[in-house]
């Protein structure tokens, strides 16, 4: 669970620094100049998930965490020049967000609301990422004059399946807590009295 970011000479095999990440270490990317490291951790030895991203100088054992009160988790990340891209999960919906090094939510790109976005990589000036939906499973998607595209789709045969419809839903609970959750009701005619 407990693991350190180590930076090596690539020549020499010396460890130059190491950042203690206090809870799990996620995935981590180094800036186009080789001088930052973004990466995914928990914010302490009790964080159950590597979701909050961090960031930390490459020369240096310090880091800051830049979205330890956000009410989401940071699924995957990379750099977009000088900013970093992030997926993030905010309850059962998902944003690609591009985050300042000072933590500073710069832009949020759209994508389709029935998509969820699991991992992103910005490559040749274009972000292109995975994502699923209750209609699909995991398709690779773009970023296009601000709007997502589709750009594969390996399970056309579905296109003539009646899948299950799925649906958002929250409740307040008793402490006050908002819960959100995925409803998904069997395909096909609904039950006399409805579905259980």
């Amino acid at each position: 669970m407990k693991r350190d970011l180590h930076v090596l000479n690539a020549e020499t095999g010396e460890v130059t620094n190491t950042i203690d990440v206090p809870g799990k270490l996620g995935t981590f990317e180094f800036s186009d100049d080789g001088e930052q490291i973004a990466f995914l951790g928990g914010t302490d030895i009790h964080d159950t998930s590597a979701g909050v991203l961090m960031l930390a100088d490459a020369k240096s054992p310090e880091f800051v965490q830049l979205t330890k009160d956000a009410p989401q988790h940071i699924q995957d990340i990379d750099w977009l020049d000088d900013d970093i891209l992030a997926v993030a999960h905010r309850g059962v919906e998902s944003a690609l967000v591009v985050y300042g090094t000072d933590g500073d939510e710069e832009r949020t790109y759209r994508t389709s609301e029935d998509i969820v976005v699991r991992s992103a990589d910005v490559g040749d000036e274009e972000i292109r990422f995975t994502a699923d939906s209750p209609m699909h499973p995991r398709e690779v998607f773009k970023i296009r004059r601000g709007k997502s595209e589709k750009l594969t789709n390996h399970n056309a045969w579905l296109a003539n399946i009646e899948l299950a419809s799925q649906s958002t839903f929250s409740y307040e609970a008793s402490d006050g807590a908002v819960v959100e959750g995925l409803l998904i009701t069997p395909s096909g005619t609904v039950p006399e009295g409805g579905w259980p």
